[in-house]
């Protein structure tokens, strides 16, 4: 497939299906024309490759539906095994979580990809729950915002592992600026095999680290002192708000 394509709030479901473009991302593009969320990926085996994912939006979104799906804006999963290869995810937003991605249950394999100027109030760059999340082969997560929280990865639970000269940088919590990378509740996060990435995590009950040498490993939310360096301390709402992710 090539061409443009302006699709609103596309549904699949039980599938075990293929997209790929004929030429690359640049030349198969799907566009939310700022109007609705994008696609919709509900149980079922999906791969997409070389498409670009853009202008994706998510109004009027609320904790009484994040279990429900179209709670993304670029993609959402929900209980399904993902492939994404070679996208690029841009320019979409989200009025709750999860700007580019958002994944609640199964599993997302993420290669390639560049996932940029995204936004939402948790996630930006995507939003994970009880899922298992690959990072791999040079995919960039950059230069999205969180108005809350987790302006690159907000991860409420489950693992994330970045992988293969992967790159998360430049993402921000788009109140005031500050950078942040990656905000996690009850979960895992491991940096590896040459992944970078800036400073700014939030980390609750939760593990941030790189792995160097082959198997050491330096905990990116604790210094040689055993100081939380970058823990950023929530007032009595936030931690309303996350107590309240982590129990649905």
């Amino acid at each position: 497939m090539d061409g443009i394509f302006y699709i609103q709030n596309l549904s699949i479901s039980n599938r075990n299906l293929n997209i790929k473009s004929m030429n690359g991302a640049q030349y198969s593009i799907i566009d939310g024309n700022y109007t609705s969320n994008c696609l919709n990926l509900i149980f079922g085996n999906y791969n997409i490759d070389e498409i670009t994912i853009r202008n994706c939006i998510k109004y009027n979104d609320s904790f009484d539906n994040i279990s429900q799906i179209n709670s993304g804006a670029g993609v959402w999963v929900q209980s399904a095994s993902v492939n994404l290869s070679n996208l690029i995810i841009k320019d979409s937003k989200s009025d709750f979580v999860g700007g580019g991605i958002g994944i609640i249950s199964g599993s997302l394999f993420i290669y390639n990809c560049t996932i940029m100027n995204n936004s939402a109030v948790y996630g930006g760059g995507f939003y994970t729950k009880s899922a298992s999340v690959l990072i791999a082969n040079k995919s960039q997560i950059i230069d999205n915002s969180g108005k809350v929280s987790g302006g690159g990865m907000f991860i409420v639970s489950g693992s994330v592992e970045i992988t293969n000269s992967s790159k998360v940088e430049g993402n921000q919590f788009s109140s005031n600026s500050t950078k942040n990378q990656v905000s996690c509740v009850s979960a895992s996060v491991t940096f590896k095999n040459g992944s970078s990435y800036d400073y700014g995590y939030v980390c609750d009950r939760c593990k941030v680290v790189e792995i160097t040498d082959g198997s050491n490993e330096v905990n990116l939310c604790i210094d040689s002192n055993g100081n939380n360096k970058f823990l950023i301390k929530f007032g009595l709402g936030m931690f309303v708000v996350l107590l309240f992710l982590t129990s649905i």
